[in-house]
């Protein structure tokens, strides 16, 4: 019996599991694209939250790379020697104001970094001496001076190991100061890069296994950095060379500014290359690499014996290119397949064509078209087959079309049953363009869970590779077996997986609030968007199925700067996806920028989560939606409504979900 597989996901973010991260690091697909064992140049990472950027900086620093754990070292692990640092918000927001003048913050923050990234460099020395590498030893540690900080400040002590004591003391020192600057008295500040550029010189030429080695400073969560702040790391940046390489991870508009503290500004290419670790995730079998991160999970946190792949490869960045073989990535994802198993287009119609509640309603909704269109001979008896489920859930859409008459859908109908060409699954392709969006329509009158949104290629694509949201979905999934489950006979049910989808759904939308200073704002404004699409999923014609992104009409540029901010916002904290505009409606239309609801949030709204269709707003209308209030918001909705929806179909309203939500 495996030991217990329930808890397998339930850590789903790097800070549950410490500085030390390399036994639970799987090296993502895309990690040999980093260049990270030729890099002599700095690297900005970015990406949202859940795509790994913390988890991927801690590997990359001495705490994983000489981890105890490790048998094996790589082959450059002391060529290149990574430093972490994660910016505290709040303690950067305190080094501003309260009567200091500006100047004085700015070296009071330089003081900071120095002391922050000088006991991380030492405390590297104690890893290193620590492990199980035999070329450097806490006794050796413990006689080495470093000289070169009595060149900053002569009360500073030269043993290293009392020097990382005393920088610890100046630290603390330091936090008290920043919070009563005006009672304590300030401390003598060490400059920043020159102070520590000066210790890791001195540490390479003095301990011998790290002659001709590079310190990669791997700065945290810079976007929390106050924009005075980012200017001094952008000059770190801008004048980085070996010995010393300051890189930065950052959600995605992190960076607010690209000047230094003097008149240069750092660029692209010339002073920094940028990984968006959102897009390799997504391009680089990101279903593969998921599937490979449960049953490391499996395997490491549930004591599973029996998986279908090696910990150790996955912890081997040589093993690459074994991993990318067609026969392996077929196996793994297959076996993830086989414990959250999903339902195929004609599965989902037969599924829910038996459900007698579904099917009534499908019945009625076909009466009622016909009746609409005065098509008194038929009903939707001649459209009800249980052999071609997905044509009848069709019927009601292409019903309500008023270029195609009732009659001249049964024939098409019929010369489906009798296996002749049609218009339902010809090139016309009635079925493949509007199941989906009928189905779901459906299902929206309904408490029950929807199982378009179970199984494991579902799951990939409501987290678009986002690998958090993807261990949230199976952790809540994975609650619902019993105890002490064999891993080769987990299986859990649709309709168990389709409500952890909705759940997680839920709880991502809720933490929206949690997202920096617009967070509120951000969430009235997510739930204003997905209601909108929930409105269009509603359109009884399903002429634009699937609607969950939007374009601005006039082009970003004529939105106000507030409303762009507001998206760059929401951007940043992964509430929208920014896409590159595929295609226009005509030739006059701008192209530009489109903007996709993360698919996280589909489940909640009962929407899609496929890229298919958008909408296209005029920039009013989408100040109305970023900004409100509530009488506009509903104002903007019923016009949508009246565009969308019959008003004589008697569907129940946007608003009716609305109040549902307030109560």
């Amino acid at each position: 019996m495996d030991s217990d597989l329930r808890k397998a996901c339930t850590k789903n973010r790097a800070e549950e599991l410490g500085l030390d991260v390399w036994e639970h690091f799987a090296i993502p697909l895309f990690f040999d694209k980093l260049d990270i064992g030729s890099a002599t140049k700095p690297c900005r990472f970015t990406g949202g939250r859940g795509c790994g950027k913390t988890m991927l900086l801690r590997y990359l620093s001495h705490q994983s790379a000489f981890s105890p754990k490790r048998r094996h070292y790589a082959d450059n692990v002391l060529k290149q020697i990574g430093l972490y640092w994660k910016v505290d918000t709040h303690f950067a927001n305190l080094l501003f104001g309260r009567n200091i003048p500006e100047d004085v913050w700015q070296s009071a923050f330089a003081h900071f970094t120095s002391l922050a990234i000088a006991l991380d460099a030492i405390q590297c020395l104690a890893s290193i001496a620590a492990s199980s590498f035999s070329g450097f030893s806490l006794e050796e540690l413990g006689r080495l001076l470093l000289n070169s900080s009595h060149d900053f400040d002569p009360t500073l002590p030269l043993n290293a190991i009392e020097l990382k004591s005393e920088l610890g003391r100046r630290q603390k020192a330091f936090q008290t100061w920043a919070n009563n600057p005006r009672t304590v008295s300030p401390p003598t500040f060490l400059p920043g890069r020159e102070f520590v550029e000066a210790l890791v010189r001195e540490i390479i030429e003095k301990v011998k296994v790290l002659s001709g080695s590079v310190f990669f400073i791997y700065i945290d969560e810079y976007e929390n950095l106050r924009d005075e702040q980012q200017r001094l790391i952008n000059t770190y940046i801008k004048h980085s060379e070996p010995p010393l390489i300051f890189n930065i991870a950052t959600k995605r508009n992190g960076m607010r500014t690209n000047a230094t503290v003097g008149a240069e500004k750092i660029t692209e290419i010339a002073d920094f290359r940028t990984y968006d670790l959102d897009s390799l995730l997504e391009k680089t079998d990101f279903d593969q690499f998921a599937a490979e991160v449960l049953f490391f999970r499996f395997a490491t946190m549930g004591g599973a014996k029996e998986v279908p792949i090696s910990v150790e490869q996955l912890r081997d960045p040589a093993a690459l290119p074994a991993r990318r073989s067609a026969t392996y990535r077929s196996s793994v994802i297959n076996a993830a397949k086989k414990i959250f198993p999903g339902l195929t287009e004609p599965e989902l119609a037969s599924y829910a064509i038996g459900d007698e509640s579904i099917s009534r309603l499908l019945e009625r909704k076909i009466n009622k078209a016909i009746k609409n269109r005065g098509e008194g001979k038929l009903d939707a008896e001649a459209f009800m087959d249980q052999t071609n489920p997905r044509a009848s859930f069709v019927v009601p859409a292409l019903l309500h079309r008023m270029n195609l008459k009732p009659q001249e859908i049964l024939e098409e109908f019929n010369w489906l049953r009798e296996g002749k060409p049609n218009r339902f699954t010809g090139p016309t392709g009635w079925i493949q363009n509007n199941f989906v969006g009928c189905f779901l329509q459906l299902y929206v009158p309904f408490a029950r869970t929807c199982p378009f949104y179970a199984g494991f290629d579902s799951f990939i694509g409501i987290s678009r590779g986002n690998l958090r949201h993807f261990l949230e979905i199976c952790h809540n999934s994975l609650k619902h077996i019993g105890e002490h489950p064999v891993l080769t006979d987990l299986v859990v049910g649709v309709e168990e997986q389709a409500e952890s989808a909705r759940q997680a759904s839920a709880d991502f939308l809720r933490e929206i609030r949690s997202s920096g200073p617009y967070g509120n704002q951000l969430y009235d404004f997510a739930c204003a968007l997905g209601n909108l699409f929930a409105l269009a999923h509603r359109r009884p014609s399903q002429s634009e199925p699937e609607i969950n992104h939007f374009s601005i009409r006039e082009g970003v540029a004529m939105l106000s700067s507030s409303d762009r901010e507001f998206l760059d916002e929401a951007t940043k904290w992964s509430v929208l996806i920014e896409l590159e505009e595929t295609k226009t409606k005509s030739e006059s239309a701008y192209t530009g920028t489109e903007w996709m609801l993360a698919p996280i949030y589909a489940p909640y709204f009962r929407i899609t989560f496929r890229k298919k269709r958008r909408v296209e707003l005029i920039r009013d209308e989408l100040s109305i939606l970023i900004n409100g209030p509530r009488d506009l918001q509903q104002g903007l909705f019923e016009k949508f409504e009246r565009r969308w929806i019959d008003s004589r179909a008697g569907e129940p309203t946007l608003f009716d979900f609305l109040k549902e939500d307030d109560e």
